[in-house]
């Protein structure tokens, strides 16, 4: 049974990891995974905006 991936950034770390180091399958994992954390960043900080947005107009 495979393990169950919870976080893309981490398995794509895992696999960068596991390749040689330059290898562009390597190079691939990790630019990946810093989009992944960028994306997931702007849209944590949109909710966080939003949840800000609506605390003000209750009060």
């Amino acid at each position: 049974m495979s393990p169950t991936v919870t976080n893309p950034v981490t398995a794509l770390v895992q696999l960068a990891a596991d390749e040689p180091d330059g290898s562009p399958a390597a190079e691939l994992c990790w630019h990946l995974s810093r989009h992944v954390r960028h994306r997931d960043h702007a849209s944590m900080t949109r909710h966080i905006a939003e949840l800000r947005k609506n605390a003000n107009r209750r009060g």
